[in-house]
């Protein structure tokens, strides 16, 4: 398993560049890095059982939806081109975006209500990813929704 962690991590971290060379400015998954990690796994096992990994946990995403993982489906999308993982990543992201908060409902009926908790970070840092990475074939309407409903959640 952690194996699988650290090479998922590498994978995403090759992803990293200049923010100031992309007219979208992304967070991680720019593509200049992306065609790198694809052209890597081409030759690599390491990179290669990465991007398996991280387009088997897309594929299971698919069948059952999860915003805390919607990311991997970004970065299937990216690394194969297959607009399944995009179109799935928007439904998610889109339902996401009605929501009220970031935090779960067992959260929100707290007394006082909790506005945050530790999932709260991994649900935004995988929304940004996805948002990013889904951004090309995002319809302008699609994605002033996304924009709007994220930045209104508490």
């Amino acid at each position: 398993m952690i194996h699988k962690i650290i090479t998922i991590a590498i994978i995403a971290f090759a992803c990293i560049a200049d923010l100031s060379a992309v007219s979208h400015k992304g967070v991680l998954l720019l593509p200049e890095k992306v065609a790198a990690v694809k052209k890597k796994a081409s030759s690599d096992t390491l990179y290669r059982n990465g991007v398996n990994s991280i387009i088997s946990t897309a594929d299971a995403l698919i069948r059952k939806p999860d915003i805390t993982k919607v990311d991997y489906l970004g970065m299937a999308w990216l690394l194969t081109d297959d607009k399944r993982y995009a179109d799935c990543a928007k439904d998610i992201l889109l339902k996401n975006a009605k929501a009220s908060s970031w935090a779960d409902k067992e959260m929100m009926m707290r007394n006082p209500p909790w506005q945050a908790e530790l999932n709260t970070a991994h649900k935004i840092f995988a929304v940004a990813n996805a948002y990013d990475a889904i951004y090309g074939t995002l319809p302008p309407k699609s994605a002033r929704r996304l924009q709007t409903g994220i930045t209104a959640l508490r």
